[in-house]
């Protein structure tokens, strides 16, 4: 609800993913034991395949040098995660100019990307500078971040799901479905195992 508060105004951001993300495959790494598990074969498909890696939040479930970019957006979580972000050397994007000062203060010292962030049910909408997404999980900003710099492909892994009953599950689906049926989006496939309704392929089929 804190997060719904603070995204449904217009947004604004002021870097564009495109010179990053332009014609490259990317892997988005979730936070489910799925990337612990097959850790070793995660590693040696990024070192095969060389995608744009992104980490969500501050989670470390790989070697450091191996992920690209960070993604934030709940404010919440970024304030508490702020010391943790200080020990990592990847660029964090974030919907920055759109936080409270306070907080804007606190990741100054950071090398952080402004992408704007707005909430719109079922709407997944990518602009230079912004994205209109249907709610604000991480993963859904994630993706808009990637398809809005016109990435090819997109990997997932580690997006386990949650135990039956657990309504986060609701709201993963959710952004799934809306993005699944949206029009010119990157391709999506999960290349470890998931519960959500989406593409999925085995890992270990590519690699040597």
């Amino acid at each position: 609800e804190l997060a719904k508060a603070f995204y449904h105004k217009e947004p604004k951001g002021s870097w564009s993913p495109i010179d990053y993300f332009k014609g490259r495959t990317v892997l988005i790494l979730g936070t489910g034991p799925g990337v612990s598990e097959h850790k070793l074969a995660i590693e040696s498909f990024i070192d095969k395949e060389k995608p744009l890696v992104i980490a969500l939040n501050s989670k470390k479930n790989i070697e450091d040098k191996k992920i690209d970019l960070r993604v934030a957006c709940h404010p919440i979580r970024i304030l508490s995660d702020v010391q943790n972000y200080k020990q990592l050397s990847q660029p964090l994007v974030l919907p920055k100019s759109m936080l409270p000062e306070r907080l804007i203060e606190e990741l100054n010292e950071l090398t952080t990307f402004d992408y704007g962030l707005k909430r719109e049910e079922d709407v997944f909408g990518f602009e230079n500078n912004y994205c209109v997404i249907p709610n604000t999980l991480v993963i859904a900003y994630a993706l808009a971040i990637a398809n809005s710099g016109e990435a090819k492909k997109i990997y997932l892994a580690g997006f386990d799901g949650y135990p039956p009953g657990d309504d986060r599950n609701k709201e993963s689906e959710h952004v799934f479905k809306v993005y699944m049926n949206s029009n010119n989006v990157a391709p999506l496939i999960s290349i470890t195992a998931s519960s959500y309704q989406i593409p999925k392929s085995s890992i270990y089929s590519m690699l040597p």
